[in-house]
């Protein structure tokens, strides 16, 4: 997964990664490979301290015993940051829309 970020990763992208443990070393390696290219990391992972989320730049840490509930929690926290990019990416066209005369929406 390192090399697929090196290939695809540019400064400012955000790289999310998804770990119920946060101890694979594929995601760890990824999140280095991520940091070292200036890409900003976030991880969502099961109860924390784990390395994953110390690898990262934020992360969210579930605290919960079960596999499914924390695998449940992490398919919400991605929709909720699903709304809140379209959000910001439909503002803005909203907005130069309203700016063109007669164009209608």
């Amino acid at each position: 997964y390192a090399r697929q970020v090196t290939a695809h990763g540019r400064p400012g992208d955000v790289l999310v990664l998804l770990s119920t443990s946060g101890r694979s070393a594929n995601l760890i390696a990824a999140a280095v490979t991520g940091r070292r290219a200036g890409l900003r990391v976030w991880a969502l992972t099961g109860p924390g301290p784990n390395p994953l989320a110390e690898a990262a730049d934020e992360a969210l840490c579930v605290a919960a015993g079960s596999t499914a509930t924390v695998q449940e929690t992490h398919l919400v926290a991605v929709h909720l940051l699903c709304e809140c990019f379209d959000a910001a990416v439909a503002a803005p066209l909203a907005r130069s829309a309203a700016a063109v005369p007669g164009r209608m929406s």
